[in-house]
């Protein structure tokens, strides 16, 4: 899917998440409520998470995805990866941490991707891996 397809996640509903630690491997499952179609998020190589304040009803409002070739800017990166590291929000001089920096250069230059996920409601979901993908599946049939 192309980042069209990270903007259809807006509304959607947080179904399912399965981490395997071992693995390194995370799947966030969704329902999009408009057509009751399901999708996946599929990461893999995970180097790090943070799932805050999940709840059961969990409603997305902004999907961002860094990587090689997307558009934003490296300091609202860098807020965003610090936030994911050391669980707040950076202090200006925290956004000179030399692993920050490294971070941050590996995802501009393709090593590495890194999604946020902010809700209308329930959790934020941020996750720094090797590969991210959003993967279509079949339509949900419920009664």
């Amino acid at each position: 899917m192309t980042n069209e397809g990270w903007e259809s996640l807006v509304e959607a509903k947080i179904d399912a998440i399965f981490l395997q630690a071992a693995r390194k491997e995370l799947k966030i499952t969704l329902i999009r409520p408009w057509d009751n179609s399901q999708v996946e998020i599929v990461a893999s190589g995970v180097e790090d998470i943070l799932i805050n304040d999940l709840r059961l009803q969990n409603i997305v409002d902004r999907v961002q995805i860094f990587e090689r070739g997307s558009a934003g800017s490296s300091r609202g990166l860098e807020e965003s990866l610090f936030r994911l590291m050391r669980g707040r929000d950076p202090l200006p001089a925290d956004l000179n941490w030399p692993l920050l920096h490294e971070k941050s250069k590996a995802i501009e230059s393709g090593v590495l991707k890194f999604l946020q996920i902010e809700p209308v409601h329930g959790a934020i979901f941020a996750v720094m891996a090797s590969d991210i993908q959003l993967r279509s599946c079949t339509a949900i049939h419920r009664a």
